[in-house]
């Protein structure tokens, strides 16, 4: 599942790291990747990532190795 969070502070890696960091930590079932982070103007960004379980994510990843 794609979602987004805004950050109206800098510097916006460590409000991203904590972020994602305190997600997995809520929620250790699950997978977060960075897809992108967007800049909306000087004092916003959006981060945009992806949430997935984590047995979804290795069999997808399997799937990606069995591929090739």
């Amino acid at each position: 599942m794609i979602k987004f969070k805004e950050f109206n502070t800098q510097p916006y890696d460590v409000h991203v790291t904590a972020f994602l960091k305190g997600e997995s930590e809520k929620y250790p079932e699950d997978v977060f990747e960075y897809v992108d982070l967007k800049a909306i103007d000087r004092k916003l960004v959006i981060l945009v990532y992806r949430q997935t379980n984590k047995s979804a994510y290795q069999l997808r990843s399997l799937f990606k190795e069995v591929a090739k």
